[in-house]
């Protein structure tokens, strides 16, 4: 239902481009009989049909999990036992490809639900969150109830400054994605980000193309070749473990950093000190030695020149960023360096 409300809803709203998209030309993939002139957004919101070359099994697999969904009694279970019982090896990996794909999509669409919800929270427009909504995982709640336990302003302050948390990226072989079918999840992502910030203050038109982009992007991923067929090695483990410091993890904590200075301040104590560190990332990538023949010295050497590398690029285009904002010319208040100098010292 959350994947039907968020995704194939917007699928609805594509009118004349929608029209123009299904009529070009015919593409089949013939290990899936599958057209795209076959494909019926507007069905597929109401049933579980939307490519009309699926086999009867198939179909009849997605109608019965809907239903159970919807009941959970033991008698749609064992109905969907006796069809996967007489399906076929090909009709089965179909099956659990379509839910491969719908349980990845409902899992971007879920997180977007609730971030709503959260903003909805903070904005005093509801009262209470459910706990897997993040309500107690906030640092204003959080120092709300130490507060309530005993513990001083004072005293969470200092004890922040003492922690550290300290994330370690390992290789994972059994990641079976491919790195382009987690880019357009990611493309799904931001698609479904710009309605959530932006949706009040955009065109029809601006809708529109949205809307348009998360079809062609759900046919780009239903088209697309989601398992690997070469085993990755030791370098492209490393690449992607890099890939969620430079798409996540580099924005993401500093903006955990200034969450929490905020609600810092709200408690009438200073900001963290330049030399408290949170969060501290580590990486064993390249360097396991568990008995991984294909992780040798060279291979270690080669992955920290490369993590070396794309550490510099990010922030060598922070440096460019700054010499565009600090355009300022003059010399800097006593204050300012005082307050400078005084940080170093702390490093």
């Amino acid at each position: 239902m959350v994947l039907r409300g968020l995704f194939f809803d917007a699928l609805r709203k594509g009118s004349s481009e929608r029209k123009k998209f299904l009529n070009q030309p015919t593409c089949n993939v013939e290990e899936h009989g599958y057209n795209i002139r076959n494909l019926d957004f507007n069905s597929a919101a109401t049933n579980l049909e939307c490519i009309e070359a699926f086999t009867d099994n198939v179909k009849k697999i997605l109608s019965l999990s809907e239903k159970y969904a919807e009941e959970h009694t033991s008698k749609t279970l064992q109905d969907i036992v006796n069809v996967v019982e007489r399906t076929s090896i090909e009709e089965v990996k179909i099956v659990a490809r379509i839910f491969a794909v719908l349980l990845s999509q409902i899992n971007i669409a879920e997180r977007h639900h609730r971030y709503r919800r959260w903003s909805m929270y903070k904005r005093r427009e509801i009262a209470i969150l459910h706990f897997s909504d993040g309500q107690h995982h906030q640092a204003d709640d959080c120092f709300k109830m130490l507060k309530e336990n005993g513990f001083t302003p004072q005293k969470i302050h200092d004890s922040l400054c003492k922690q550290n948390l300290e994330l370690v990226f390992t290789a994972h072989p059994t990641q079976s994605e491919r790195r382009s079918i987690l880019k357009k999840f990611a493309a799904l992502d931001a698609a479904l980000e710009a309605l959530d910030v932006h949706g009040e203050s955009q065109t029809p038109l601006q809708k529109e193309l949205i809307f348009m982009r998360l079809q062609q992007t759900l046919l780009a991923i239903w088209r697309t070749n989601n398992m690997r067929t070469i085993k990755p090695s030791p370098e492209d483990e490393a690449r992607y473990g890099l890939s969620v410091v430079e798409e996540t993890l580099w924005d993401a904590v500093p903006q955990h950093y200034r969450i929490v200075d905020d609600s810092l301040r709200r408690l009438g104590q200073p900001p963290l000190p330049l030399n408290c560190n949170l969060i501290t990332l580590g990486s064993w990538m390249g360097g396991d030695r568990d008995g991984n023949p294909f992780v040798t010295h060279d291979i270690t050497k080669k992955i920290i020149y490369l993590s070396m590398m794309r550490a510099c690029r990010l922030y060598y285009n922070e440096v460019e960023k700054l010499l565009w904002a600090l355009s300022m010319t003059g010399e800097p208040s006593a204050q300012v360096l005082e307050w400078l100098l005084g940080d170093q010292k702390d490093l």
